[in-house]
């Protein structure tokens, strides 16, 4: 992983475990579980057939928070069960352990009604996502 990725990821990181203690989550014994999806659950099937989890490179791992859902890619996927003080604590020195953070912070987010879309758009919508991100972060960061 590159410096500004691991930047990135540190930081989200540390403001994810701010909002967990400020919602008093941190010392809750809450669990938090990933399921691999098969591509079909996890982006439908859309007109393109060059995704990399189509082609088998990456999964959609899936974590669950009290009903709440967020997902991640990942080559490397595992099924993981854990308090959000565990995963607050797992080192970022995998896809695997990156990936369960990332799709725990969606599913959290999503919980604490701080995020909206945390699963991954399914049969055309990829294509229209796509260039709409594109467009957001270039409007919103240049």
């Amino acid at each position: 992983m590159n410096q500004p990725q691991k930047h990135i990821l540190k930081q989200a990181k540390l403001e994810f475990g701010k909002i967990v203690k400020r919602n008093h989550l941190l010392d809750t014994q809450v669990s938090v579980s990933a399921s691999i999806l098969t591509p079909t659950e996890a982006i439908g099937t859309p007109l393109r057939q060059d995704f990399p989890i189509i082609e088998g490179k990456e999964r959609v791992i899936e974590a669950s928070f009290l009903g709440a859902k967020g997902q991640a890619f990942t080559d490397s996927p595992e099924n993981y069960q854990g308090s959000l003080n565990e995963i607050l604590n797992l080192k970022l020195n995998s896809n695997q352990n990156r990936a369960i953070l990332i799709a725990t912070i969606n599913a959290v987010l999503k919980h604490l009604g701080l995020v909206e879309q945390t699963l991954h758009c399914k049969n055309e919508d990829p294509e229209k996502c796509g260039p709409e991100i594109s467009k957001q972060i270039l409007e919103k960061w240049g």
